[in-house]
C-alpha cells in the first residue's frame, strides 16, 4: 500500500497540498448556525496532507493545538511547518498496536478525518478508539467519497470498474461507501450525524432537469462526497 502512496506522490503532488475550503465553509456556517465556538479547543486531523486544510483551520477557529497525523514521509515534513504537532505513520497500525502514547491523552473538541476513512480497513475500530479521546461537547468532521455516484453506477453496469489514478475509485481506496452505510458506520461506533452537506452536480443544467423531470428520485446518484459533523452518541 505505501508503494502506491510513493506513486500517488510522484504523479501528484498537489494531492497533498489541496487546502480544503469546501470543508471549512461548512463548519463555519454550522457552528455560527448553531451558536457553537471552538476556540481554545485542541483538535486531531488524521491524514492531513501538507497541513494546509489544518493551517486555516486553527486560524479560522482559534484552535489552540492542532495535532496532525500523516503516512507520507515527506508530506509530513511539510505538516510539521503548519501545525503545531505532525505525526508520520499508519494510524490505523498505530492505533491498533496503541502506539499513539501522547496522542491520545487529549481531549479533542475537534477530530477530522477527510478523505481519510476509505484508505483504512478497519475505520470501525478507528472511530471507536478516537471517539474516547474526544471532549465530550467535541465534534467530528468526515469527508467520504460517495460510491453510489452516477459514474461509478455506469462503471458497473458496464462491466468496466476498476482503479483509478484519483477521483472516487483512486487505487488506494479500500472501503467503499454510501450516505446509508456511513451513517450507519458512524451510529455503530458511537456517533450520531449532527450535520452534512453534499459536494455533488446537480448544479449542471442537464443534470439539475433530470432531477426535477425525476422528482429527486436520483438525487444522491449525483452526490460527490458528503461532508458530515457528528457528535458522541449519548449512553
Amino acid at each position: 500500500m505505501n508503494e502506491l502512496y510513493t506513486i500517488k506522490l510522484e504523479e501528484n503532488i498537489e494531492y497533498y497540498g489541496y487546502v480544503r475550503t469546501d470543508v471549512t465553509d461548512y463548519m463555519s456556517s454550522y457552528f455560527l448556525a448553531n451558536t457553537i465556538s471552538k476556540k481554545n479547543s485542541n483538535a486531531l486531523e488524521v491524514g492531513c496532507g501538507a497541513g494546509g486544510t489544518g493551517k486555516l483551520i486553527k486560524e479560522k477557529f482559534g484552535i489552540a493545538k492542532y495535532v496532525g497525523v500523516e503516512l507520507v514521509p515527506e508530506i509530513a515534513v511539510k505538516a510539521e511547518k503548519n501545525l503545531d504537532t505532525a505525526i508520520c505513520g499508519d494510524f490505523e497500525k498505530m492505533i491498533a498496536n496503541n502506539a499513539l502514547s501522547g496522542v491520545d491523552e487529549n481531549k479533542y473538541g475537534l477530530v477530522l478525518f477527510l478523505d481519510t476513512l476509505e484508505h483504512m480497513y478497519d475505520p470501525w475500530m478507528v472511530l471507536k478508539k478516537v471517539r474516547n479521546w474526544m471532549a465530550e461537547d467535541g465534534y467530528l468532521v468526515i469527508s467520504i467519497p460517495n460510491a453510489g455516484h452516477i459514474s461509478v453506477v455506469k462503471k458497473l453496469l458496464t462491466d468496466k470498474f476498476q482503479y483509478e489514478k484519483s477521483g472516487l475509485l483512486d487505487l488506494t481506496h479500500i472501503r467503499f461507501f454510501t450516505f446509508f452505510t456511513i451513517k450507519k458506520m458512524l451510529e455503530d461506533s458511537g456517533y450520531e450525524i449532527a450535520g452534512y452537506t453534499t459536494l455533488n452536480d446537480l448544479a449542471i443544467f442537464k443534470i439539475k432537469l433530470f432531477n426535477f423531470l425525476t422528482f429527486g428520485v436520483f438525487k444522491k446518484q449525483f452526490v460527490i462526497s458528503y461532508t458530515m459533523i457528528a457528535k458522541k452518541k449519548k449512553a
